[in-house]
């Protein structure tokens, strides 16, 4: 059994490029990242035709201004993840919950932050509740 390796985009340079490309575009860096990665997971599948697949760093940049201004895939992209696998009858490829992205916290490890997501009204929002304080660091406020 093998060390796991990230097959995603690892190059931090352009993770902060895109970032930063994300908000000077006024797109969402949580959701724009989910839906390129559900684009990703879709190529890889052979569910959509597209050389946006994982370790594509050199397409990243192309993806999101695809988005921002609905471009090829990226008209689709446009309308978040779960929106575009629905297109293709994958929803199960979209890392969301009510419909919105899910962010940084994961709620495999945080278990009361995944009944957030599920209970709040916007889905997986990080902005209606975080445990990351009570559940994490122990901190009781």
């Amino acid at each position: 059994m093998g060390f796991w390796r990230p097959t995603g985009i690892s190059d931090l340079e352009l993770i902060a490029e895109a970032n930063y490309l994300c908000n000077d575009l006024g797109l969402d860096t949580i959701s724009t990242g989910s839906t390129i990665g559900c684009a990703m997971e879709l190529a890889e599948r052979g569910v959509i035709d597209s050389d946006l697949r994982f370790g594509r760093g050199d397409l990243l940049h192309k993806a999101i201004r695809d988005i921002a201004y609905r471009r090829d895939l990226g008209d689709e992209m446009a309308e978040g993840s779960f929106r575009f696998a629905d297109t293709y009858n994958a929803t199960e490829y979209s890392m969301s919950s009510k419909k919105l992205e899910m962010p940084a916290y994961d709620p495999r490890g945080m278990q009361g932050q995944g009944l957030l997501y599920a209970t709040s009204n916007r889905g997986a929002c990080h902005m209606r509740g975080n445990m990351l304080g009570p559940e994490v660091l122990a901190l009781h406020v």
